[in-house]
């Protein structure tokens, strides 16, 4: 049995990857589509991690 991250865990990976690795956080993002587009768009606003930005505003369908 799979054990499933609260959604508070998640966004909190979401903030220390963008903070220390935001190199690394839109491979996350790829490889895992469990987390809240919104609120790490947030996250990702707040520490400027362009590409995520990017990224999860072609998941919203903000852009194409």
């Amino acid at each position: 049995m799979k054990n499933k991250l609260s959604e508070e865990s998640v966004l909190r990976f979401v903030e220390l990857m963008a903070k220390h690795k935001p190199d690394n956080l839109i491979d996350a993002f790829k490889k895992n589509p469990n987390f809240s587009i919104e609120e790490s768009l947030k996250i990702c606003e707040q520490y400027e991690v362009y590409d995520c930005m990017e990224y999860l505003y072609e998941r919203m369908g903000s852009i194409s």
